[in-house]
């Protein structure tokens, strides 16, 4: 959804963009509303969920949960629903809630707009879909049958400088799939998804594999890194 006025806090998403959700809400806490309590001072939801008997669920509780129900929800068809139903929680907060509570303080005011980590304009900013990570290297993770993936750190340095260039304030979450026959396009299996660091483990790692790695943003998927090769000692 969006605002009518440019002059109102704005979310360019939907519930169901949990990615999105979980990230603008994130934005929110760290640097935003929670951030800045000289301006905002009674945010209508508390940061931190009340010590019992209170029921009141907390702000950066909730989506927490909803980042650690995205890392679960692959292949779990109750995680999913739980996802989704998290990522409805988080966004009525951030849209029922704080989002007119940013709306009264702001008065129209862009500058307390930016503060609150909302968007202050009416139309999405565009924003790229990513290019191709570039993998540099797997090594074998500190847990057994791991296994680490290092990406090029000139190439993300380079998506983060066309980033910026963009104003996008939209972040990069990656994915991996493993195979044993990267030449099998079905073969392909996704065991890692929606992880917002560059570092990336993966698990169950016994035999010969070969790995690629996506990049993610609110505009789409890139396209997967070339196959990279890696062994388990």
């Amino acid at each position: 959804m969006a605002s009518k006025h440019p002059n109102e806090p704005a979310m360019h998403c939907t519930a169901k963009d949990f990615l999105l959700v979980n990230e603008i809400a994130t934005r929110v806490i760290t640097q935003g509303v929670y951030a800045n309590a000289t301006i905002f001072v009674t945010p209508p939801i508390p940061l931190n969920s009340p010590p019992p008997p209170s029921t009141v669920v907390g702000f950066k509780n909730a989506n927490d949960l909803l980042g650690l129900l995205i890392g679960q929800a692959k292949g779990n068809s109750q995680k999913v629903q739980d996802r989704n139903a998290q990522s409805k929680a988080v966004y009525d907060m951030l849209n029922l809630k704080l989002r007119p509570y940013v709306k009264q303080i702001a008065n129209g005011d862009l500058t307390v707009i930016n503060k609150s980590g909302f968007d202050n304009n009416a139309q999405p900013q565009k924003s790229a879909v990513p290019d191709s990570p570039v993998i540099k290297k797997i090594t074998e993770g500190k847990e057994a049958h791991t296994a680490k993936i290092f990406l090029d750190r000139k190439k993300k340095k380079a998506l983060a400088a066309e980033k910026a260039t963009q104003k996008s304030t939209k972040g990069n979450t990656y994915s991996a799939q493993t195979t044993t026959t990267p030449d099998n396009e079905e073969s392909w299996k996704t065991v890692l998804e929606a992880v917002s660091s560059t570092k990336l483990i993966i698990p169950n790692v016994t035999a010969k594999i070969f790995v690629r790695v996506y990049a993610i943003n609110a505009a789409g998927k890139s396209k997967p890194s070339n196959p990279f090769p890696f062994t388990q000692q």
